[in-house]
């Protein structure tokens, strides 16, 4: 890392693995529990005949128009 970019922001990381780690932190859900996630997903009842998979194309293009927002304030 750019070490005349953290003098100038001392809050930076210097190496890239705890650059790495501080963003893994912060954008880490702590409560995540993937036996709750399926347990949600099993419930919801899908009508197969109007059942229509997104390609993956059409992700992108709906992923494009999320607006950005700004960052939670931190802890």
């Amino acid at each position: 890392m750019n070490t005349s970019l953290n003098k100038r922001h001392n809050k930076l990381p210097a190496e890239s693995d705890e650059f790495n780690r501080h963003f893994s932190d912060i954008a880490t859900d702590s409560s995540y529990n993937d036996i709750t996630i399926q347990n949600v997903i099993d419930t919801v009842e899908v009508d197969e005949a109007k059942y229509k998979p997104l390609h993956e194309y059409e992700v992108l293009r709906l992923l494009s128009q999320v607006k950005k927002t700004s960052p939670a304030s931190g802890s």
